[in-house]
């Protein structure tokens, strides 16, 4: 019973004039006192002993003075709320949060067409059971959800021009997709919580987004998409261990350092391509790839790629376009499903796969600049083609090991001796064609 009720109860009482709902009877059925403690009936113990209505300390000390006791009261150091969540399935923006500490919405919630006061008047929102859609909205210039927490099916923040800020920084994982694209004035996001998703995750085009922290991220349900966010400096994955399908991470002009530290095995294909300020990647607890391929190119002013702990890949291996990169670790790679492809790496100056033993496919190292030595020394037999070609620089190549290729074998334009190469036409099994040419190192 709030304070004005029993006020006005206790005056009553005292003019023995009944009123429902008051009683005269003790602390144990329903007693009063007034604030002063004051006993008003024979069985009234003061405020202190007083039990028997519910906004009294039955309901626990009411600290925010809004008539309800902690017991029942969902934030009592509020006086504005007091109700505890009571899922709706219609949206009503100027009384959805009102009194409320946090609030579900039952079904599919489309804030495309609603206005920058209705959004923040919403700002309860803990929970949408469907899609969220905010699609082609001219009139957002922030999106603040920073109670929500789940999104049952996709969520989609798309194509709103004025977008500058967007806080999901409550938001744990979405049932389906979550797709943050085309905001061309989102400047900062928040999805500090975001452990996982149920299906894609998609972080493009949004022209003046700086960075892209998602340390909580674990895992996603399907591909992982980061491309063409032109402002784009860093992108932080450091919690992420797997993923269901592909990681893109495609032409982001700006990103300058890539933390993939906890990747530990890819289920499908790694893309990292197309980064003109790509100075940091990440990769070194990378074990195992059962996707398509690992393709790290056109990244120019890489200097050093880690992936000393990778042990296979059930697909492709390229390392090319990345005019800066010196050295590239390999040390503990042992087979390769498809191609492996290095190329085009101007500062790159040796190349260790000593415990390499078999390719699925195609081998080539082809025009490396400074390249001066490679070593294949546990390689055994190529599935395709073998191309070493256009590595000026080249003078020590052990393929000592070698048996058999599937495909040509060619090995051109390096500074090996000449007669070093003609011996592999008799110590190799050549599918294909044989190529010594234009391998001008001198011979002993």
């Amino acid at each position: 019973m709030s304070s004005p009720t029993r006020l006005l109860c206790s005056v009553l009482l005292a003019l023995s004039l009944p009123l429902w709902g008051c009683s005269n009877k003790g602390s144990g059925e329903g007693g009063l006192s007034d604030d002063s403690g004051v006993v008003i009936d024979s069985g009234d113990t003061g405020d202190t002993g007083d039990t028997g209505d519910s906004g009294d300390s039955g309901d626990g000390e009411d600290a925010d003075g809004d008539g309800y006791g902690a017991g029942v009261d969902c934030n009592d150091q509020d006086s504005e709320v007091w109700l505890a969540d009571s899922p709706i399935g219609t949206m009503d923006y100027d009384t959805f949060c009102t009194n409320y500490c946090g609030r579900t919405f039952v079904g599919d919630l489309d804030l495309s067409s609603a206005s920058q006061k209705q959004v923040d008047q919403i700002t309860c929102l803990t929970e949408v059971t469907g899609n969220l859609s905010v699609l082609s909205n001219a009139s957002l210039t922030s999106l603040e959800l920073g109670a929500l927490t789940t999104v049952g099916q996709t969520a989609e923040v798309s194509s709103n021009a004025d977008l500058s800020r967007l806080n999901f920084g409550a938001l744990a994982n979405t049932g389906g997709n979550l797709y943050l694209t085309a905001n061309t004035a989102l400047v900062s996001m928040d999805l500090g919580a975001l452990t996982g998703t149920g299906a894609d995750l998609w972080i493009s085009g949004n022209d003046l987004l700086g960075s892209a922290d998602l340390n909580g991220l674990t895992t996603t349900g399907r591909d992982l998409l980061i491309s063409a966010n032109e402002s784009l400096t860093s992108v932080s994955l450091s919690a992420l261990t797997s993923t269901e399908r592909d990681i893109y991470v495609l032409s982001n002009p700006g990103l300058a350092s890539l933390d993939l530290s906890a990747l530990g095995s890819a289920k499908g294909a790694l893309y990292i391509r197309n980064h003109a300020a790509l100075t940091h990647v990440d990769l070194s607890a990378l074990t195992s790839s059962s996707g398509d391929a690992i393709w790290l190119d056109g990244n120019p002013s890489l200097t050093h790629l880690d992936l000393g702990a990778l042990a296979s890949t059930a697909g492709d291996l390229w390392v090319s376009n990345s005019a800066s990169l010196a050295s590239v670790d390999l040390g503990d790679l042992t087979s390769i499903g498809g191609a492996l492809e290095i190329s085009h790496c101007a500062a790159l100056g040796s190349l260790d796969l000593h415990g390499l033993t078999t390719t699925g496919d195609s081998l080539l190292i082809y025009n490396n600049g400074s390249l001066n030595t490679v070593d294949l020394s546990g390689l055994i037999r190529a599935a395709g083609y073998l191309n070493i070609e256009l590595n000026l620089s080249l003078a020590a190549l052990d393929l000592s090991a070698l048996t058999a290729t599937a495909g040509d074998l060619q090995v051109a334009q390096t500074a090996l001796c000449s007669d070093d190469v003609a011996a592999l036409e008799d110590q190799v099994a050549v599918a294909g064609s044989f190529t010594n040419l234009e391998n001008t190192g001198s011979c002993p």
